[in-house]
């Protein structure tokens, strides 16, 4: 999370003064810096175990299985939706969004600006847990990693400051919810001071939400900080809408302003001057990749330079 937080804060630069160019004092368009976030893209059918393919499941029973986990996990029944479905060694599975999102990216940014894209996935831990086997306590270790994340967001300098994880510090299925109440313990004090924008995966949603840091930082005055969820590239999963209404009811500081689950998508972000524009994309089922625009929303720059 660390080394992807610096990479992002490192190529979101060109929104500032290049090294040794003094800020321009007359009125200009602001520069804009464009790109998409996208995650969990690594679901693939090729690399599905026996146990996912035996025995064979119809279509029928395919559906029945997914209701009957639906039910297990105590989602409201009336709002079951099955995902979309593909045949695989003459089993019935669910589909993959890697190649209809990619699709969709690829249709996406050919019609719009798009100068990079960050990916959400499991595999952004640079110096991940070993449970010891290196000798070094894995507790020490994450500790060392947020102190050095709040280290770099305090030096950084950049005009924008965005932080890329993989866990959600909030989301709308529930299944993960004790994670992000340990992620907002360790990480939401420095980023309500210190960060713009948090971006995560990890729930295959695509979310937009605020913190108002009132819980983070007792007593600061500080400016709601966007956490968003983008990580509905690969296998499709539901929202819990009973576990939604109870973590708004309970966690005042908690704003959602857009969940959307069982969908394939992304989310693409401009920033220009002091203003994100963050656009929820989302493609169908059928996999054509075609896009369609669920939501757009801006959020103002919370940290930075003076001008």
């Amino acid at each position: 999370m660390t080394r992807f937080a610096s990479l992002v804060g490192l190529l979101l630069l060109g929104a500032c003064a290049a090294p040794g160019q003094r800020p321009q004092t007359t009125a200009a368009a602001p520069r804009t810096t464009s790109f998409i976030a996208f995650g969990d893209t690594g679901y693939r059918l090729d690399y599905l175990d026996a146990e996912d393919l035996t025995p064979p499941r119809s279509p029928a029973q395919f559906v029945a299985e997914a209701r009957a986990k639906w039910i297990k996990e105590k989602r409201p029944p009336a709002g079951f939706t099955p995902p979309p479905m593909a045949s695989m060694a003459g089993s019935t599975v669910a589909a993959s969004g890697l190649m209809p999102t990619a699709r969709a990216m690829d249709s996406w940014c050919r019609a719009n600006a798009c100068q990079f894209g960050v990916m959400l996935g499991d595999n952004i831990y640079p110096d991940g847990a070993t449970l010891g086997a290196d000798g070094r306590d894995d507790g020490r270790r994450f500790h060392d990693m947020f102190a050095d994340l709040q280290r770099r967001l305090q030096a950084s300098k950049a005009r924008w400051k965005i932080v890329i994880g993989h866990h959600p510090l909030w989301s709308s299925s529930g299944g993960k919810f004790q994670q992000s109440r340990a992620l907002r313990t360790a990480l939401l004090p420095a980023l309500c001071r210190d960060a713009d924008m948090y971006f995560a995966g990890h729930e295959h949603t695509l979310e937009l939400a605020t913190d108002d840091c009132s819980t983070a930082t007792p007593g600061e005055r500080r400016a709601p900080l966007p956490a968003i969820v983008t990580g509905a590239a690969g296998k499709q999963r539901p929202l819990n809408t009973a576990f939604m209404a109870h973590q708004a009811a309970n966690n005042p500081q908690y704003h959602p302003i857009y969940a959307r689950g069982m969908v394939w998508g992304f989310i693409h972000i401009s920033l220009s001057g002091d203003t994100a524009t963050v656009t929820v994309i989302s493609t169908p089922d059928d996999g054509s990749g075609t896009t369609r625009v669920e939501t757009t929303q801006r959020f103002q720059r919370r940290t930075g330079l003076p001008r």
